[in-house]
């Protein structure tokens, strides 16, 4: 079944039929080759299959990075018990959010294009260049969709390949994580060569070009400790960025409209099209059009950081009009609140307007934007103890804000520097997919150190007897991965469930 899943999938995103009607016709057994790959037509929309499907990730993707670091309460009229194991550090083996199933979904798209497109070029030989920029934008995708894996499981199985016959091999053991990081670095090598530089109006922003490359190698390459190349691709994006910045007044223009100058590579959305599930992701303590979300902001947590970044004025600084308090969540004064940069329209904390039938499901999830290429130069520079440089990349987001520039004595070194990092971040990128994963990367590259950032700021999230048990379920090591889901061990022969998970269903 899970074979036959995939081709299905594949020929409903590049022939346009609803499921419904694909599954009336008879299956074949492979996929109809001798009729695809054979006009530019075919190509866009194999192209653009890919994207549809990676938009289907992004809840996912929302889960592994974020949901577990401790800014986030399941809402109080959600009985979602999987959204409580997030929150709770529980997960369990049947947790459907541990469900891989879109992101290698995206993959096998991306594999069957870059083995297949260039075959259009002996119907349409002009398209020489337009398929190799779109062969680096799959190879881009796919590297994309393997950090995510590899960040949220540790080992995975590694599909370079697609799956074009019933018949085909699937049961595939997990990799060890370096060797899938490994095939990540290559297709961003390749990408890199293959992609356009740019593209014009929306597509500039939500295709894959050179820039969202190197922000996602400078990623992986902070990820994996290569600090060095990590800097260098983040000078080069600064040098395409140069002057570019949403000021004050401007900032909600990030989240209301999306596209920013600022934005390197998002996901957009629309209400006409592909729904944003960021809106009803967020909508907790208010009903809006009828929908509750599942989670809420924790304001115990968020408060905690948030004093870390304007201790230096002895409270919060409401002149930083980007990540002041009220512009970051709204019903402030109870212990939750809803995610408003989400949720509104306009960036007024004493204006609260949300989003109405017409705007709520066109939100952008972007996955990355300039300011958050400055906080992983700052912690690449923090980690060879240029603390001078990394404060400067820190103060130059501060600057964007209107708020007071920090130093190296109040940032600190070691340790305290990472954990004012981490508060940096959280005031900049709070609530898009990233803490968790920022979190889980210092706790790997600073041993004790790191492990007591992470845990620490998770539990002390939670109220006294739930610390404990929290506390306790994130001393081992095993706890920070996920589990591999259920459906996918019966499934994949060769795929062993992690020792820690056995049993806990």
């Amino acid at each position: 079944m899970r074979k036959l899943r995939n081709i299905l999938l594949l020929v409903v995103a590049w022939t346009g039929m609803s499921c419904s009607n694909f599954l009336d016709m008879d299956i074949p057994d492979v996929l109809p080759d001798d009729e695809f790959w054979q006009s530019r037509a075919q190509v866009e929309s194999a192209r653009n299959g890919v994207y549809t499907q990676l938009g289907n990730c992004v809840t996912y993707f929302m889960h592994w990075g974020d949901v577990r670091c401790g800014l986030y309460a399941y809402a109080s009229a959600n009985n979602n018990t999987y959204a409580h194991q997030f929150v709770l550090q529980e997960l369990l083996t049947t947790n459907t959010w541990a469900n891989w199933a879109n992101v290698y979904a995206t993959i096998n798209y991306a594999n069957s294009f870059i083995k297949n497109a260039e075959r259009v070029l002996d119907y349409d030989p002009g398209m020489e260049t337009e398929v190799q920029n779109m062969l680096g934008e799959m190879y881009g995708i796919r590297a994309l969709c393997y950090f995510y894996l590899v960040r949220a499981f540790e080992d995975v199985p590694l599909h370079l390949e697609p799956y074009e016959s019933d018949t085909q091999e699937v049961d595939v053991p997990a990799s060890p994580a370096e060797t899938v990081l490994d095939t990540i670095e290559y297709d961003l090598s390749v990408a890199l060569d293959l992609c356009a530089e740019s593209y014009s109006g929306a597509d500039n922003y939500g295709r894959v070009t050179k820039k969202a490359v190197k922000a996602l190698w400078a990623d992986v390459k902070l990820w994996r400790g290569d600090y060095e190349n990590c800097v260098t691709l983040c000078e080069e994006l600064e040098l395409e960025y140069a002057g570019k910045r949403v000021r004050e007044a401007n900032w909600y223009s990030m989240f209301t409209n999306g596209n920013s100058e600022e934005s390197i590579f998002e996901y957009q959305y629309s209400n006409d099209g592909v729904h944003s599930p960021l809106y009803n992701f967020a909508v907790a303590s208010v009903t809006v059009n009828n929908s509750v979300g599942n989670y809420q902001g924790n304001f115990r947590a968020y408060k905690r950081e948030m004093d870390k970044v304007y201790e230096s004025t002895g409270g919060w600084d409401f002149s930083d009009t980007v990540r002041t308090a009220g512009t970051t969540y709204c019903n402030a004064g109870s212990d939750y609140f809803d995610v408003y940069k989400y949720l509104g329209i306009v960036a007024g904390y004493e204006e609260l307007v949300y989003r109405d039938n017409r705007t709520c499901y066109d939100a952008h999830f972007i996955f990355y934007r300039f300011r958050e290429i400055l906080l992983i130069k700052a912690e690449a520079l923090g980690m060879l103890e240029r603390y001078d440089e990394a404060v400067e990349a820190v103060n130059e987001i501060r600057r964007t804000t209107g708020l007071t520039e920090t130093t190296v004595s109040r940032m600190g070194t070691g340790v305290n520097f990472f954990d004012k990092l981490l508060a940096e971040r959280c005031a900049e990128l709070a609530f898009e997919g990233k803490q968790w994963f920022s979190m889980l990367r210092l706790a790997l590259h600073l041993g004790d150190e790191g492990t007591s950032l992470l845990i620490d700021r998770v539990a002390n999230s939670h109220l006294e007897l739930t610390s404990s048990l929290v506390r306790s379920r994130l001393q081992n090591r095993a706890s920070w991965y996920m589990p591999y889901y259920d459906t996918e061990v019966e499934n994949n022969h060769a795929l062993e469930q992690k020792e820690y998970y056995r049993g806990r269903k």
